[in-house]
């Protein structure tokens, strides 16, 4: 049944240059960092959610070389550069950023090295800087079904925590949580390959409602300064 649906979603899916999804992360980081300075983006693969407005300075941070070489933010970075690096050390000064973003990558680290990676993202962040981190929720609908992101596509194990398990480690590690987005309450796979806009708004909507069912989690969030 399972490949029936997936072959399906496949036929009758359609080709599109941008997904919704990139597309509602990049108003995500315009609307929350639009007044910062210096932007971190962390996990920035080749591009597909990198975006600042004028005046902002970015760098992006991956430690996939092939990805920074074939980095292409499609002219929307007026001023950007590329560090090749690992999140569980971060190769840059402490307190610099005042904000900081990092999509696609904590949930596909072991448990240990997330502590590790939220102590380094705090690190680099300065008094003043939000934070966007997204986690996997291990009660969503998707994980449930798949218990990894792609579906039968892909056999990596994810990392995935309860939402009240995602705050209670952001606490740990300093980090005060003032919003929330929810995502994929409707399986990844079948929101992805359709490719239909107005199905990743409804999911938007019902991710909303429901967030215990959703199954990708990114919290907006400042730094504890002691």
């Amino acid at each position: 049944m399972k490949k029936l649906i997936k072959a399906l979603v496949y036929k009758v899916g359609k080709k599109f240059n941008t997904s919704p999804y990139h597309s509602f992360l990049k108003d995500l980081v315009l609307y929350y960092l639009k007044e910062k300075q210096l932007i971190l983006e962390i996990g920035c693969s080749k591009g597909e959610t990198s975006i600042i407005s004028q005046g902002q300075k970015y760098i992006g941070i991956d430690l996939d070389i092939n990805f920074l070489n074939n980095f292409n933010d499609n002219g929307s970075l007026k001023t950007k550069s590329l560090v090749q690096g690992n999140i569980l050390e971060i190769p840059l000064n402490s307190k610099t950023f005042d904000g900081i973003y990092c999509f696609g990558t904590l949930f596909i680290l072991k448990p240990k090295e997330v502590e590790q990676a939220l102590s380094e993202i705090n690190r680099v962040g300065n008094k003043d800087s939000i934070f966007l981190l997204q986690f996997m929720n291990k009660y969503s609908i998707q994980y449930k079904m798949t218990a990894n992101l792609h579906w039968l596509k892909d056999t990596f194990s994810y990392y995935a925590l309860p939402l009240s398990n995602q705050k209670k480690l952001l606490e740990k590690y300093n980090f005060k949580i003032i919003s929330s987005r929810h995502t994929y309450l409707i399986p990844y796979f079948i929101i992805y390959n359709l490719g239909w806009k107005w199905l990743f708004n409804l999911d938007l909507y019902l991710s909303k409602i429901f967030p215990f069912f959703a199954c990708k989690n990114i919290h907006i969030c400042r730094k504890v300064v002691e």
